[in-house]
């Protein structure tokens, strides 16, 4: 791969491409406009409610013509996304108007999938095939997005994380696949795959603070890799910060760019923190 092949990936499989998480969440759509994709989670606000301007585009006052066509009221704002530093002149001219910087994730790719490690001793991975199965992932996300020492972690009630966890539709949905790990009986660790194309996206990787630090992130990783690849995937993808980021850099992902997101600051002021979903 190139390095602009690269670039394309992440960007694909990121920001361009149709998620199957997107399919079976609750208000989820999607749209694509003069060369830009305008992506909608519900009600999440700039956090997940973005326009993805990483191409040929026309200038500012004509993306946010476009937002307010798509975008509602009860969306709670959106963010505007572009390659950071890349040149763009979209970015140039939002920050001339402004808006600021929320988010900015470096974009990692996994070149080729390689054969999975062993497990770890006395781990079991499962996928998520029924309801019980779902109640262990979100038991795992509530642990582990919402702990004090989560990568953003954030104050939530454990059934708010009900509804931010993908729905056992998704769970049996072909393009993709939720996974949970489990150390003697009990679930303490997940990994999310969804699938674009030939890339596997990874999300949602999560263990519970009891857990860490054994390499069972890892683990669950490279199974949601695993399960990529035996669906035909080439490639993966995924957003990184902090210590997940030298995780993932040990396995072999390559840090190809960053995903800078926009938003206005009267979005900001209203915008109630979506969990960061990379808790390992």
């Amino acid at each position: 791969m190139t390095h602009g092949d690269m670039v394309a990936a992440v960007h694909r499989g990121l920001l361009l491409g149709p998620s199957p998480l997107l399919r079976h969440q609750p208000g989820g759509r999607r749209v694509e406009r003069e060369g830009m994709v305008f992506t909608c989670w519900g009600s999440a606000g700039p956090a997940l409610n973005k326009v993805a301007v990483v191409g040929p585009a026309p200038p500012l006052p004509r993306i946010l013509e476009l937002a307010a066509a798509f975008y509602c009221p009860e969306d709670r704002g959106f963010g505007v996304v572009v390659q950071a530093e890349a040149g763009h002149p979209v970015e140039t001219e939002l920050r001339a108007a402004g808006w600021q910087v929320f988010e900015d994730e470096p974009a990692l790719l996994l070149p080729a999938i390689p054969p999975p490690a062993p497990l770890p001793a006395g781990l079991e991975v499962r996928r998520v095939r029924d309801i019980a199965g779902r109640n262990d992932l979100v038991h795992v996300f509530a642990a582990g997005f919402g702990a004090p020492t989560a990568e953003g972690g954030v104050e939530l009630a454990p059934d708010a994380f009900d509804a931010f966890a993908p729905s056992l539709a998704c769970a049996l949905d072909p393009d993709a696949a939720l996974i949970v790990g489990y150390v003697d009986g009990a679930p303490v660790v997940t990994a999310v795959l969804f699938i674009v194309g030939s890339i596997a996206g990874i999300t949602g990787v999560a263990t519970v603070p009891a857990a860490r630090r054994r390499g069972l992130a890892t683990a669950l990783t490279w199974a949601a890799l695993a399960e990529g690849a035996a669906r035909g995937c080439r490639c993966a993808t995924l957003a990184a910060l902090g210590a997940s980021y030298d995780l993932y850099r040990k396995m072999g992902f390559l840090h190809v760019c960053n995903h800078r997101a926009y938003a206005h600051p009267s979005m900001l002021s209203a915008f109630e923190e979506i969990p960061n979903r990379d808790a390992s």
